[in-house]
């Protein structure tokens, strides 16, 4: 019996796009250039990987695929064909012209299901090279201008290769392909001579003669390998801090538990967690109009200095103070956890932290308190910081 090699056939012509293509899921990405040499290899195994549309979706979201302007997705599972797209990306009914399914004027991923539809086309803005033609693609990565996947039945390609060796009257008992290649008057160790080979070897650096005769015989070759000078391990990086979390259907990360997702508001499915790199936990918008994101730390003041943060390498958000009212370093917003921190660097005018329901609260120098988004803290001379959701 053939082995199916996957449940669909991709057909692409040539371009500057990339088409991620598995059994049973397919990316299309935005031209990218030669340092995503490394990336690619292992976004195609994360295609080739995901099980479903959400946790090709989730395994997308990890390397923030989710933040490029276009992109489409595609699963083939119990319940059809399903597709994400997002930005200038359209997917055709390839029978009749209509388009199914486009990523125009969308801030996040649009889910569609493509129902019965069995052949539909992926049109890009991309130019066809001249002289392209269509090619076929079962399994791999290649550059494209337009993809054409179909489901049709007896479309999807097989392989005698791929089926069952049993079936095809293989011998269980049959021995290995090292056994059969090697030559007739190969001679097998014992344990004990292999035991004796590896003490001699450990000793005076060379194989008695019998066993080295026994190893001739196999055309195995004895190289002398030079002692290298020990050199002592390089440092270990610091780990990437990571938190536990689910996703929702569009992958955004939330925290374990969650019923909805913090940045899409979309329902998330019950799942089990697993690390993520701590992600945007919030934005500060100051009041001035300077953003920042919260991800690791950052330093709010009117001339925020480094080294009067909790870690390396802070961002730093930068305030008018005209009257030098607010201190150069003022305060310190960072994450911990799914928690979103503040603490008063011993400012000298103090801070005023503001709930989302209007609640105040003066922060003691030094005293570092959970914030909830929705919430600002007022610094001086008006200046004020909203700790916004993220986008």
């Amino acid at each position: 019996m053939d082995g199916q090699l996957g449940r669909w056939r991709a057909t692409y012509t040539p371009g500057s796009w990339l088409l991620l293509c598995g059994p049973a899921a397919a990316v299309v990405l935005e031209p990218a250039d030669a340092s995503w040499s490394d990336l690619v290899e292992t976004l195609w195994d994360e295609v080739v990987a995901a099980d479903s549309i959400g946790d090709l979706a989730a395994r997308l979201a990890w390397y923030r695929i989710d933040t490029m302007p276009s992109f489409a997705a595609f699963f083939w599972g119990p319940d059809g064909m399903r597709s994400l797209v997002r930005g200038s990306v359209s997917v055709v009914d390839a029978e009749s012209g209509d388009v199914v399914a486009t990523g125009e004027g969308v801030q996040t991923w649009v889910e569609a299901g493509l129902g019965d539809l069995r052949q539909v086309r992926v049109e890009l803005p991309a130019e066809r090279p001249d002289g392209a033609y269509p090619l076929p693609l079962v399994v791999g990565a290649v550059g494209v201008s337009g993809v054409f996947l179909d489901a049709s039945d007896g479309a999807s390609p097989s392989s005698p290769q791929g089926a069952d060796s049993s079936e095809d009257g293989a011998d269980d008992d049959a021995p290995e392909p090292d056994a059969l290649d090697a030559g007739p008057e190969t001679q097998a160790l014992s344990a004990d001579e292999l035991a004796a080979l590896h003490d001699d070897e450990l000793v005076t650096g060379q194989a008695e003669p019998t066993a080295r005769t026994a190893h001739e015989n196999a055309d195995t070759r004895w190289v002398a390998v030079p002692e290298l000078p020990l050199e002592p391990p390089a440092p270990a990086a610091s780990p990437e801090p990571t938190v536990s979390a689910v996703f929702c259907p569009w992958g955004h990360p939330n925290p374990p538990g969650s019923g909805r997702c913090r940045v899409c508001t979309a329902l998330v499915a019950t799942q089990a967690a697993r690390s993520v790199p701590v992600p945007t936990l919030a934005v500060l918008r100051a009041s001035n109009g300077e953003t920042a994101e919260v991800v690791g730390s950052v330093l709010v003041g009117r001339a925020p200095a480094r080294d009067r943060a909790r870690v390396a390498d802070p961002v730093l958000l930068t305030v008018n103070s005209p009257s030098h009212d607010i201190s150069r370093t003022h305060l310190e917003v960072f994450a911990s956890g799914w928690d979103v921190e503040v603490v008063d660097l011993n400012s000298t005018n103090g801070t005023l932290l503001v709930g989302p329901d209007g609640s105040t609260r003066t922060l003691a120098g030094g005293e570092s308190v959970t914030a909830e988004l929705g919430s600002s803290l007022e610094l001086a001379e008006g200046v004020s910081v909203k700790i916004d959701f993220p986008q």
